[in-house]
């Protein structure tokens, strides 16, 4: 007897954007623009293009006629990865820099890690993407961008051979050494489960952050109902999983 794989089928869906405030912001910038898990594609001009290709200058259009004092070159995006899709399936791995490049395009600089979707290219291709302008990729570091002190994490936990993977140990303690350094937020592709249900995540994050966090941290991978939620700590959690939430400073 012979079982066949099986493969999630597409489905047609609504991209939400949310709109929310946040206590301050350096002087540098008037807004955050904070995404993940932009896995869809559209048909533009019949050239099947990535969702997240289209979505920045939907954005920026958006924005602009919302917020009309706000300096769009002086907004920044958040990605939290998962922006690749095939046509035929849910899922995959493929090439997103061109999502990252159109964010890039319409807004004054980008900065985020990668999900366990992602790739970049060749090696080659990676290191030049990652000394493009206004470009900054985060892995296990802490990058200063215009007076905000931003922590990002590429990839998940785990031991599979699959890109983008990382052992248990390493990934808490890489993460661990970024959260003393006291960002002003983190970018995360997996984020913390929690202890009530059904909050989906990683028990091994959950643990490191409650232990040591207190700052905002931004993530995708699993949606949960909510989109944000504190723990015990005063860390607050946005999961951004195929959401779009825009940022601005309290009025």
């Amino acid at each position: 007897m012979a079982v066949s794989g099986h493969k999630k089928p597409p489905v047609k869906t609504l991209l939400p954007v949310y709109e929310g405030t946040v206590d301050s912001l350096p002087k540098g910038i008037e807004a955050l623009v904070t995404v993940s898990d932009l896995q869809g594609r559209i048909m533009v001009d019949g050239k099947d293009i990535l969702m997240g290709e289209v979505v920045p200058e939907t954005l920026y259009n958006f924005m602009r006629s919302t917020y009309p004092d706000l300096n769009l070159d002086k907004v920044g995006v958040l990605l939290c990865g998962d922006l690749f899709a095939h046509l035929d399936q849910r899922g995959g791995l493929g090439d997103v820099r061109k999502v990252w490049q159109a964010f890039n395009w319409f807004f004054g600089w980008v900065a985020g890690v990668a999900g366990n979707h992602d790739s970049f290219g060749t090696e080659q291709e990676f290191e030049e993407f990652k000394k493009e302008a206004n470009i900054h990729y985060l892995q296990a570091e802490i990058q200063s961008i215009k007076g905000l002190k931003i922590g990002g994490m590429s990839g998940v936990v785990g031991k599979s051979k699959k890109p983008n993977r990382i052992p248990e140990k390493t990934y808490t303690s890489q993460l661990k050494r970024i959260i003393e350094q006291r960002p002003d937020l983190i970018l995360l592709h997996q984020g913390p489960n929690t202890a009530w249900n059904p909050y989906k995540g990683s028990f091994q994050i959950r643990k490191m952050v409650e232990q040591y966090a207190s700052s905002l941290i931004c993530f995708g991978h699993e949606q949960w109902p909510d989109l944000l939620n504190s723990l015990e700590n005063g860390t607050q959690l946005l999961n951004l999983e195929g959401r779009v939430v825009i940022l601005t400073t309290e009025k």
